[in-house]
């Protein structure tokens, strides 16, 4: 009986074949989206995500926090959201960044009273919104905030 010294040859050639044969591509993957250039003084977020964020204790302005949110150009709506604090929060939303740091509630808001999640939707989103998350007692308080963009 002859030893089966090329077996290990085979199996290393048909391993060479498969991996250097075609590339299959999911055509359904979508393109990390990048988006733009945030103000420095805001946390930038990706959309579609949820993430743990807090607010300092302290008066208006000081117990606000501040994010960045990009989209593509071109939805039929946003979802932005807070939840999972326990203290009264309130969520104000704006492209304009200057908008929300001179007292002005900006374009969309939130502001239920008490510790309830709050939540906005844009209807035909497009480009950067900034989010401003304010302790309504100047108390302080971890929460999460998440997006759902829907192209």
């Amino acid at each position: 009986m002859k030893p089966k010294r090329y077996l290990p040859l085979y199996f290393l050639t048909a391993l060479l074949l498969v991996s250097c044969g075609p590339s299959i591509t999911d055509s359904t993957s979508q393109e990390t989206f990048v988006g733009g250039e945030c103000d420095s003084g805001a946390i930038r977020i990706d959309m579609n995500t949820t993430t743990q964020q807090s607010v300092i204790e302290g008066g208006y302005p000081k117990s606000c926090s501040y994010f960045c949110l990009w989209v593509p150009e071109i939805g039929s709506s946003l979802d932005i959201g807070i939840s999972r604090f326990n203290v009264d929060l309130d969520m104000y939303i704006d492209t304009d960044l200057s908008v929300l740091e001179l007292d002005d509630h900006g374009q969309w808001e939130s502001n239920s009273y008490g510790s309830g999640n709050e939540k906005v939707t844009i209807e035909n989103p497009g480009g950067r919104y900034y989010i401003q998350v304010c302790s309504f007692e100047g108390k302080a308080s971890t929460f999460n905030i998440w997006s759902e963009f829907t192209p």
